[in-house]
């Protein structure tokens, strides 16, 4: 009789399948370390003391990483609310930075917060919100008929592999993807791409850079893969 293979045998993975790997990896790395930045520097501006901070990061990191990613889905027009109240809580003794990490968490896994990637050729501006003029907006607005929906849809990727670089962009922008059963936004499943009509605006990097940092990174990470116990 001939002999099945053993579902508990690890399934043989390429190299170039590796490769992938290990680039998603490292993109993911970058990212979520340039927003900890981010958000440790928005902390800082709202008064939170250095402990405080080092609090935040530390219950942060002690999550799930895909969890992380949903903390850090944090839109550039709700910072100033969120750390603003959070530092009044705080101050308060109402809650501690490990309880705020654990309210964003909480509040991510109920919308299904991720990060999402938009490639862009030109700069995208703030704008003054239409709901409160003394406060300014950061935001995608659809552009593309997409026939699906029969409206005007903006796109972004769940990863690095799916980013859409047929418009050439150079500039990359994190923002609120929603990946919730309960969301406006809708998914592409064959190509991990979700669309909505206006996508709230995260970070803003330039992409060249960071392809250039995921190079080294990469060379680095495949070097000590191939080499494990050269010294270091």
């Amino acid at each position: 009789m001939e002999k099945l293979p053993s579902t508990d045998e690890p399934v043989p993975i390429s190299p170039d399948q590796t490769r992938e790997k290990n680039r998603e990896e490292v993109f993911r790395s970058i990212m979520v370390q340039k927003l900890i930045s981010e958000v440790e520097d928005a902390l800082e501006e709202h008064d939170f003391s250095l402990e405080e901070v080092e609090e935040f990061e530390h219950a942060l990191r002690a999550l799930p990483a895909e969890r992380i990613l949903g903390v850090l889905a944090i839109p550039y027009e709700l910072k100033n609310t969120l750390f603003g109240r959070a530092k009044e809580l705080v101050d308060a003794q109402k809650e501690t930075m490990a309880a705020f990490v654990n309210r964003l968490d909480a509040n991510a896994q109920k919308y299904g917060f991720t990060l999402g990637y938009h490639i862009s050729r030109a700069h995208i501006p703030k704008t003054p919100s239409p709901m409160d003029p003394e406060k300014m907006s950061w935001n995608i607005t659809g552009n593309e008929l997409d026939d699906r929906d029969d409206m005007q849809m903006a796109y972004y990727s769940l990863d690095y592999q799916n980013l859409f670089r047929k418009n050439r962009g150079t500039i990359l922008y994190l923002v609120r993807a929603e990946i919730g059963e309960r969301t406006a936004h809708k998914r592409d499943l064959k190509n991990n791409w979700g669309r909505a009509p206006q996508l709230s605006i995260i970070a803003e990097f330039d992409l060249i850079e960071i392809e250039e940092r995921i190079k080294k990174l990469l060379d680095e990470l495949e070097h000590k893969q191939k080499n494990p116990y050269e010294a270091q």
